[in-house]
């Protein structure tokens, strides 16, 4: 996604748009199949512009409890500065620059890394999955397990007698 800066005045500017996210690494974008929702604000200050971007995309995940899939929204929100101008030698790590002649701000970075960031690590359908039992395999959710109330490891049954 590309923003022409180029007649923008001093004023606020926003724009929507479906954003295709084919830019995605491979292992992430099979979870999202769809596009990107992004609305952009930006205010020009001089030869400074502020963007203030949220993205919001319909993902598709298996519960790694339960293996249940499921479908979430996920909406990142970033906030960043560009300069027009060459970067001074103590340069603020914050602000991105841009060269003197730029007539557009790629956003395609900015979203790539709103999405990677917003990616769980840990997918779960809600917070409280109790998961699979280990032993039948019972969707702990949905029915209670038929196992024996206490599993022991044959392998420990020594140190408990020491216990004992």
């Amino acid at each position: 996604m590309k923003i022409n800066i180029q007649n923008i005045e001093r004023d606020l500017f926003e724009i929507d748009e479906d954003v295709d996210i084919d830019f995605l690494p491979e292992e992430i974008s099979s979870f999202y199949p769809g596009t990107a929702r992004v609305h952009v604000v930006l205010d020009k200050f001089g030869t400074n512009y502020r963007l203030k971007i949220q993205a919001s995309m319909n993902a598709h995940y298996v519960c790694d409890r339960c293996l249940d899939d499921y479908t979430e929204e996920r909406i990142g929100k970033q906030s960043q500065v560009f300069h027009l101008g060459d970067a001074p030698p103590d340069a603020d790590a914050d602000i991105l620059y841009l060269d003197y002649g730029s007539k557009e701000i790629d956003l395609t970075p900015l979203l790539k890394e709103m999405i990677v960031l917003q990616h769980p690590l840990k997918m779960l359908c809600k917070e409280d999955c109790k998961g699979l039992c280990p032993h039948c395999g019972a969707d702990l959710n949905k029915e209670q397990c038929q196992c024996a109330e206490e599993l022991t490891d044959p392998r420990w049954e020594k140190l408990r007698k020491l216990i004992k």
